[in-house]
C-alpha cells in the first residue's frame, strides 16, 4: 500500500498531462463562450465510484480538454461519454470511458472527435491511479516483454515495429477481472492496421512488476529471495511527485480564457430487457422456476387462472415476494370471444380480486386465453381499466411435439430481442425445466429478466385501457 500511496498524488495529473498533449490547437486570446451540451451514461453500480466519475468528468476531464484547445473557436458542442466497468472489486476498480464529441467552430462543418480514456480508481480515497501506481518501473521490461509476445502471436507480421517498445504503450493500462487490460492503437504495431487490440496480460504472469498483487483484490506472488538491484533514475512519462503533492485544480475552472457554459445530462446505460411470462398456472412445475430465479435473478410474470388461485395460495404469495409480476389469465381458460360481456367481466374481476386478496396490488394488464381477442373483449377491458396482454416470441411449448426442452431453449434464445414478450406455460414439466437453461443464457447474453409491465413502461409509457400490447419484435 505504501508504494502505492506515494504514486497516488501524481496520478490526477499524469491523466492531464496525457490528455492535453493529444491536441494541438490552443484558444486564441480574449474570452470565449462555449456552449457544450454533455451526456454521461454512467455504469449501473456502486454509487459512490459513479458519483467520483461525474466529479471527473465536471472538474478534470471537461476543463483538461479545455486547457488542450478542443474548445478553440468552437460555436456549440455535444459531448457523449460512455463509461463501462473493466472490473469492480472491493478497493480497487478499473473503467474505461469512450467518447464521441461532436462540435462546429467558426466557418467549418460539423467535426466528429472520437475520445477514449482508461481509469483506474482506489475506491477507498477515490484516488485515479496512474500507470506508476499499477507497475513497477524497475520491471518494466518484462511487461513489455509479455505484451510484445502477446501482439505477435496474435500479428506475427508486426514484429519488426515493437522493438522499440515504451513506456507509451502502457499509457492506458486498465484493471481487468482476468489481468491487466492493454488497450492499444493498431498503427503502432502496424501502418496498416486498423482499428484497436485489446491485450490481456494475466496477473500471474506479471508477477512482482504488479504492485498490488495480494492486496484483497487481487492473487498474491510468491517473490524469490533474490536480491534485485535497483534501476538508476526514472523515466520521465511516469514522475513521482512529492507525498504532500496536491494538484490545483481551482485553476481548471477558467482555462485559457475559455468559458464553458455546461448542460448535462447523467444516465445510466441499461442492459437489453425481455419479459418470460408464464401461462395456466401455478402448479407443482411453478417452483422450479421460481427457484432457477432465485439462483440466477431475474423478475418475470405469471398469468395465473383463476379457479387454481386458492390452491396454490402460497406459491402465488412466494412469487410476489420475490418481486415477480401476477395477473389475470381469466377464470378458467374460456376463449372469450364466445363469451358474453358478463361473463367476460366476472372472469376478469373476480380473477383479479382473488390475487388482490393474495399479493395486496392489482395490475392493469391481463392475458386472455388463447390470446383471443374481438371488439366486445376490448371494449370490456377499456371499461374495465385494462390493457390486454399478447406476446412476441411463442415457442408453442404446449403442442406435443414442442414439449422438450431443447426446442423451447433454442427457440427462445435464438429469437430473443430487446424489449421481447416471451409466452410460456408453467403447468409444462419440460418448459419449468427449459427455464433452468434459458434463465442463465439470457442473462449471459447481456439480457435483463424483467416483467411484462416493465417492458411496456420501457416503451410505451403509460398503459392505455382496451389497448392490446404484444412487445416489441
Amino acid at each position: 500500500m505504501r508504494r502505492m500511496t506515494k504514486c497516488i498524488s501524481c496520478a490526477l495529473l499524469l491523466l492531464l498531462i496525457l490528455t492535453t498533449c493529444v491536441y494541438a490547437q490552443y484558444p486564441r486570446e480574449g474570452e470565449t463562450r462555449v456552449s457544450l451540451y454533455i451526456e454521461i451514461n454512467i455504469p449501473d453500480g456502486d454509487e459512490r465510484l459513479d458519483a467520483i466519475l461525474r466529479e471527473w468528468v465536471e472538474f478534470v476531464y471537461i476543463p483538461t480538454l479545455a486547457r488542450g484547445g478542443v474548445f478553440a473557436n468552437m460555436e456549440q458542442g455535444d459531448l457523449t461519454l460512455d463509461f463501462d466497468w473493466a472490473f469492480q472489486g472491493a478497493y480497487y476498480a478499473g473503467v474505461s470511458l469512450r467518447g464521441t464529441f461532436v462540435f462546429t467552430r467558426e466557418g467549418q462543418a460539423e467535426t466528429t472527435m472520437q475520445l477514449a480514456e482508461s481509469l483506474n480508481i482506489h475506491t477507498e480515497s477515490g484516488a485515479f491511479l496512474s500507470p506508476a501506481a499499477l507497475l513497477d518501473i524497475h520491471e518494466v521490461d518484462t511487461v513489455l516483454d509479455l505484451l510484445r509476445d502477446a501482439i505477435i502471436s496474435e500479428v506475427p507480421g508486426a514484429a519488426p515495429y515493437t522493438y522499440a517498445m515504451d513506456l507509451s504503450w502502457l499509457a492506458s493500462i486498465l484493471l481487468g477481472e482476468a489481468g491487466l487490460i492493454v488497450p492499444l492503437d493498431g498503427r503502432r504495431f502496424m501502418p496498416d492496421y486498423i482499428g484497436e487490440m485489446v491485450i490481456t496480460i494475466p496477473y500471474e504472469a506479471l508477477g512482482t512488476a504488479f504492485l498490488l498483487a495480494g492486496e484483497g483484490d487481487f492473487p498474491a506472488v510468491v517473490v524469490p529471495s533474490i536480491p534485485v538491484m535497483p534501476s538508476q533514475g526514472v523515466p520521465p512519462m511516469w514522475p513521482h511527485a512529492a507525498e504532500d503533492y496536491t494538484p490545483v485544480f481551482a485553476e481548471a475552472h477558467d482555462p485559457t480564457h475559455v468559458t464553458i457554459d455546461y448542460s448535462y445530462i447523467y444516465s445510466t446505460p441499461r442492459r437489453p430487457r425481455i419479459a418470460l411470462t408464464f401461462d395456466d398456472g401455478p402448479s407443482r412445475y411453478t417452483e422450479i422456476i421460481l427457484d432457477a430465479l432465485d439462483r440466477y435473478g431475474g423478475r418475470v410474470t405469471f398469468c395465473v387462472m383463476g379457479y387454481r388461485i386458492e390452491e396454490w395460495a402460497p406459491l402465488i404469495e412466494r412469487a410476489h415476494n420475490a418481486g415477480h409480476e401476477i395477473m389475470g389469465h381469466s377464470w378458467r381458460h374460456t376463449n372469450m370471444m364466445l363469451q358474453n360481456r358478463a361473463d367476460i367481466v366476472h372472469s376478469i374481476r373476480h380473477t383479479d380480486d382473488l390475487i388482490y386478496e393474495i399479493t395486496g396490488t392489482r395490475t392493469n394488464l391481463f392475458r386472455p386465453p388463447y390470446g383471443a381477442i374481438n371488439s366486445q373483449v376490448e371494449t370490456v377491458a377499456a371499461s374495465l381499466g385494462y390493457g390486454i396482454l399478447l406476446w412476441s416470441i411463442d415457442p408453442q411449448d404446449w403442442r406435443l411435439g414442442n414439449r422438450n426442452v431443447q426446442h423451447i431453449y433454442s427457440w427462445i434464445v435464438n429469437r430473443a430481442t430487446d424489449g421481447a414478450i416471451v409466452v410460456l406455460h408453467d403447468v409444462i414439466h419440460t418448459t419449468a425445466l427449459a427455464m433452468e437453461r434459458v434463465i442463465p443464457r439470457l442473462i449471459e447474453d447481456g439480457f435483463e429478466l424483467v416483467t411484462a409491465s416493465e417492458i411496456l413502461a420501457d416503451h410505451y409509457g403509460e398503459i392505455i385501457p382496451g389497448m392490446v400490447y404484444r412487445g416489441l419484435r
